[in-house]
Formats: C-alpha cells, structure tokens, sequence
C-alpha cells in the first residue's frame, strides 16, 4: 500500500523550536511569545508554519519531504531533515519559493545547531 504524502491543506499548524533559539532564556512559551524578532516585523527563528512549507515543498517537488513535519520532532531528527532540504533541486522552481526553501534551510540548521527539536505543543497559544 503507497503512503499518502501530505498535502498543504491538511497541514495548516505551527510547530515552534523546542527549546527556543531566539537567543533568550526562560519559560519556552514566554520567550516565544516575546521574541524581539517579531516585535520588528521579522520573522521569528522558532516558528514553522507547517501549511506553508508543505505548500513550497510540494510545489519544488518535494512532497515526501513534507512528511517530516507531520509530527513533533526530536533534536536528533532535525539532522536528517536538514540533509533531506539540502537535497532540493531547486533549479526550474519559482523564485520566490526558492528563496523561502532556502531560509527554510538556514532555519533548521540554526535548530540542528542549538540542538532544539520542533513541537505543537505552543501552537494554541501562538496566535
């Protein structure tokens, strides 16, 4: 039997860096909640909206990739996602998604780094 692969429409959650990068220290909510980063309109380290990853990874081609944020992720499972985003062949994908898959890439080294894992245990409260 051939395994579905997800599609944007079923994944519309957030996952959040587990602990958080953002650079402070304290409760993993309250820093997510108070990240300097979105405080200037820029996007925060720590927040993986699992809708528009898979939408970018289907449209480069890269569905089954999306699989990986189908559920929580340990630190050490970030390595391999990290290497399967590597894999990417970007070349013939719109630029503006290949731009986002890039700084997708940058994201989950800068998690592999911190050695955090992802979560959906903040989303209800990240809105």
């Amino acid at each position: 039997m051939r395994r579905r692969v997800p599609t944007a429409e079923k994944y519309t959650w957030l996952l959040t860096a587990e602990p958080p990068v953002c650079g402070r220290s304290g409760p993993p909510l309250r820093v997510l909640q108070t990240c300097e980063r979105i405080r200037r309109d820029l996007p925060c380290y720590c927040w993986f909206d699992v809708g528009a990853i898979t939408a970018d990874l289907e449209a480069a081609g890269a569905g089954g990739v999306a699989e990986w944020f189908a559920t929580p992720l340990e630190p050490d499972d970030i390595a391999d996602l990290v290497r399967d985003v590597e894999r990417i062949r970007l070349s013939g994908v719109p630029d503006d998604v290949a731009d986002r898959l890039r700084v997708l890439h940058s994201d989950l080294r800068r998690l592999e780094e911190a050695g955090s894992g992802l979560t959906d245990e903040y989303s209800d409260d990240l809105d």
